[in-house]
């Protein structure tokens, strides 16, 4: 009789332990669960600041927009030193690709850091669109 009776207490206790097994398990999964789901969350919810994008977003951010011209072979350092700079910017499609040009689109608000890159790059053309409150001054 002790023996059943130590029989049925194991079986208890296995099973016991076997739940709180499935149920530190389940837990655990639930909890990456939901952090995976608040990651996707975050990435839907970002909004690039810096480097590269399409123009369509540039235009959804809204305000006025500057555009330089730079030679189509020094496009890579133009595109290294704007994502440098916190530049939020837009490369054209070149419509003439015979003169070797290359358009960046960029808001205005960053002229001071477009200033300061293109000090640094030695290099540009630029023009401005929008009403004309930028301070956009090299015209080399």
């Amino acid at each position: 009789m002790a023996e059943e009776i130590q029989e049925a207490v194991q079986i208890i206790r296995v099973a016991y332990d076997g739940i709180e097994i499935a149920m530190k398990v389940g837990s655990g999964g639930i909890a990456a669960m939901q952090k995976a789901i608040d990651f996707l969350k975050g990435m839907l919810d970002y909004e690039k600041s810096l480097g590269k994008t399409s123009m369509r977003k540039l235009l959804l951010k809204g305000g006025d927009l500057q555009v330089l011209q730079f030679k189509t072979e020094d496009m890579r350092k133009v595109e290294k030193m704007a994502k440098k700079y916190g530049i939020l910017y837009s490369v054209l499609p070149d419509c003439n690709k015979a003169d070797g040009m290359s358009e960046v689109i960029f808001h205005t608000e960053a002229v001071p850091r477009v200033n300061m890159m293109i000090q640094k790059l030695k290099f540009g053309t630029g023009y401005q669109c929008g009403s004309g409150q930028g301070e956009f001054q090299y015209q080399w």
